[in-house]
C-alpha cells in the first residue's frame, strides 16, 4: 500500500495514464507529478483534470534552474 492509498486517497486510471504519459515513468518525475497533483486535488479520488492541471506546476518547478528538463520539450510546442 502506498502513501496517498495509506491515507484514502486514491487516483482515477485516466489521471494515472496522464501522469504516466507525461512523466514516462521516471521516478523522479512521478514523484513531482504526485505532489503536484495532490495539491491540485480538492478531494479523492484525483482526476485527469487535477492530473493535467498539475503538469503546468510540475514543469515550471523542474525548468527553475539547470537542468532544464523540460526546455526542448516546450520549444517543440509540446508542453
Amino acid at each position: 500500500m502506498g502513501p496517498a492509498q495509506r491515507l484514502g486517497v486514491e487516483y482515477e486510471e485516466p489521471a494515472l495514464n496522464e501522469i504516466l504519459a507525461r512523466t514516462q515513468a521516471y521516478p523522479y518525475f512521478l514523484q513531482k507529478w504526485g505532489k503536484h497533483c495532490w495539491d491540485c486535488a480538492d478531494a479523492s479520488p484525483i482526476t485527469r483534470d487535477d492530473a493535467v492541471a498539475a503538469t503546468e506546476l510540475a514543469i515550471s518547478e523542474l525548468d527553475v534552474k539547470p537542468p532544464r528538463f523540460f526546455e526542448p520539450i516546450r520549444s517543440r510546442g509540446w508542453g
